[in-house]
């Protein structure tokens, strides 16, 4: 699996996509079955995703980009039948994908409940300890995303992986 990214995308939450994912692969993908995510620090075009894509075919690419599906297909890239493309904010995709739905209602009454009740307590100005709420997205099934199949056992060759350099 690949992961691409805008750089300003990814240190909107300092990085954590990034390491999120370096940390996945560490965890649970074998060193010659890793792909390098691309973080562009600018707003990626065609050439550097096709030859990201070219130099390590992922069978699965994690994206924010509505462009890198497009770009994909383009190129003459199956998808999903070559390779998978799940967005990482389906919620507000140009393209109808497979991703992440982002819980933007849940988040903005969560917030307000927080402010209540911090006036409720009488609570003023900066927080001494601020406090995180992790609200769970939801996985939204698309035409982007072939169906699973089995599961392979740890450092068991993939279909589409780059020769091992």
């Amino acid at each position: 699996m690949g992961l691409t990214l805008w750089k300003s995308y990814n240190e909107q939450p300092r990085g954590r996509f990034r390491a999120a994912f370096l940390e996945w692969q560490r965890a649970a993908v074998a060193v010659r079955d890793r792909v390098p995510p691309l973080i562009d620090p600018h707003r990626h075009d065609a050439g550097i995703v096709l030859e990201w894509y070219r130099a390590h075919r992922p069978d699965a690419i994690v994206t924010r980009n509505d462009n890198v599906l497009g770009w994909l297909r383009e190129a003459g890239v199956r998808v999903p039948g070559e390779v998978s493309v799940a967005d990482l904010d389906q919620s507000v995709s140009r393209v109808p994908a497979a991703g992440v739905a982002q819980a933007y209602g849940r988040i903005g009454a969560t917030a307000v409940d927080l402010v209540v009740t911090q006036l409720h307590l009488g609570q003023r100005g900066p927080v001494a300890a601020p406090q995180g709420v992790l609200l769970p997205p939801a996985w939204v099934d698309g035409p982007t995303v072939r169906a699973p199949a089995a599961v392979l056992p740890r450092g068991a060759p993939r279909r589409g992986r780059a020769a091992p350099r």
